[in-house]
């Protein structure tokens, strides 16, 4: 959010404090964050504009999985887990390093071309990531 124009930053704040979120200067705000860190392709897919239909006015999840914390459960998963996110992500490294740290053997992928959205952003990339890291857990069982 602070890489934001200051005064588009300032808007989503304040809608966001005072629950106004149906606003047409928090949806514009919000269409600049969405193109930056949610899905770089241009044009967005039709899946992707489906979605945004469906979640509606609580895309960054304000008042639905905002204060979701499942911190203290992390370190009870026992199966192989990757961890994927984008450079521009608006999961931020900041918020995926807790879960890299606390689920036991965890492998974290961060690409470097890609927002929320890399197994569309970078296609190929992901699948073979994703496809790498099924063949490893399979030679370790």
């Amino acid at each position: 959010m602070s890489e934001l124009p200051p005064n588009m930053y300032q808007v989503i704040q304040k809608s966001e404090a005072e629950g106004k979120t149906d606003s047409p200067e928090y949806q514009a705000a919000m269409e600049v964050f969405k193109q930056r860190h949610f899905c770089l392709l241009n044009p967005i897919p039709d899946s992707v504009q489906r979605a945004y239909q469906k979640v509606g006015q609580d895309f960054r999840g304000a008042g639905k999985i905002i204060d979701w914390d499942v911190t203290s459960k992390l370190a009870t998963i026992q199966i192989p887990t990757l961890l994927i996110s984008g450079r521009y992500d608006q999961v931020t490294p900041a918020c995926v390093k807790p879960l890299y740290q606390k689920i036991a053997g965890s492998k974290w992928l961060i690409f470097e071309e890609s927002s929320h959205l890399p197994h569309l952003e970078e296609h190929e990339k992901f699948i073979q990531a994703v496809s790498e890291f099924l063949v490893a857990v399979e030679e370790n069982n």
